[in-house]
């Protein structure tokens, strides 16, 4: 019967407990994700400016291309050279 008494009086603090070691537990795995999310915000962060990178060398790819193709027009016109299409 002393035990069940103990048990009555006690159980707020036991709740209490079990309550504050959920809370470190949660608190403990935000602290350890937190540094992860960061990694993936820099990731992506640097993925984006790389796409912007990738996107500006391609078109100045396709820019210098287009030049080139339009001087090798201009060389076949002066030389007379007429294509050949092969299929």
């Amino acid at each position: 019967m002393s035990e069940l008494r103990l048990l009555l009086d006690l159980w707020p603090l036991i709740v209490a407990l079990v309550g504050v070691t959920v809370w470190l537990v949660r608190l403990e795995s935000k602290s350890t994700n937190e540094p992860l999310k960061i990694r993936v915000r820099n990731l992506e962060e640097k993925v984006i400016k790389l796409n912007a990178q990738h996107e500006a060398l391609d078109s100045e790819v396709m820019k210098r291309l287009t030049e080139l193709g339009e001087a090798i027009a201009r060389i076949e016109g002066a030389l007379g050279v007429k294509r050949v299409n092969k299929k």
